[in-house]
């Protein structure tokens, strides 16, 4: 009797794991952004606890490391990007953007407010990016690396995280691969960034990122996915 039920729990589990009940959903495969969207991290949280401690020089070197890494980032996918528009808004607003309130919060390559904000006329029109450490994902497809070592049940890095109109997480980039005109160290050295003090960085992923929607994908090819995602608005 035991070892039946086991055999079933079993099976109910193979199930589950079988059908990605447990696994973030890559919705990006068939998927062509209108434009994407780059969040930049204020460290804000950490900076509210280094001011309520007192700690104001080390105050002073988070915030210039966040507009330091906030610089690389948009320089890198101003430099990097062109499948589609590319517009940037602070982690502070994240509510704005879970709301879909573009008006005031996306910002240009300058970091000023943008004037002509995109409408998106369904969420499928988008992607949300950030640099981070991303969650578990088993239904890798078209984007995850299968190779990127785990530890403690997530991925052992850093990576490129690619999330839905809900700020969800639909699929990553591994950090560390870059393109091979990228990998000389005076060029890099623009894009990258990492703090000598706080465990923040930022590492070019905006070329890889590029070359997932443009490289791989025929004019014909690219012409079908956009057929395949006008249907799926």
């Amino acid at each position: 009797m035991r070892q039946m039920f086991a055999a079933v729990i079993l099976c109910i589990v193979f199930q589950l794991i079988s059908k990605n009940i447990f696994a973030v959903e890559d919705t990006t495969y068939n998927m062509v952004p209108r434009f994407i969207l780059v969040q930049l991290s204020s460290e804000h949280n950490r900076a509210v606890a280094l001011e309520q401690a007192g700690l104001h020089r080390e105050l002073k070197t988070l915030r210039n490391d966040a507009a330091n890494i906030m610089e690389v980032t948009v320089r890198d996918f101003g430099d990097n990007f062109d499948f589609c528009p590319v517009y940037y808004y602070i982690d502070t607003n994240y509510q704005a953007i879970l709301d879909q309130k573009f008006e005031g919060v996306l910002l240009t390559e300058n970091l000023s407010p943008a004037r002509e904000v995109p409408k998106a006329a369904s969420p499928l029109d988008y992607l949300i990016v950030y640099f981070g450490a991303p969650v578990w994902q088993t239904n890798r497809r078209k984007w995850a690396e299968p190779q990127m070592p785990l530890a403690d049940g997530r991925p052992n890095g850093l990576a490129l995280i690619i999330n839905n109109y809900k700020l969800k997480q639909v699929s990553y980039l591994p950090a560390g691969r870059l393109p091979f005109y990228m990998r000389k160290a005076v060029i890099v050295q623009k894009y990258k960034y990492e703090s000598r003090k706080f465990d923040i960085e930022y590492i070019p992923m905006a070329a890889e990122f590029n070359r997932k929607f443009v490289h791989k994908q025929t004019a014909r090819e690219r012409k079908r996915l956009l057929r395949n995602s006008d249907k799926m608005r």
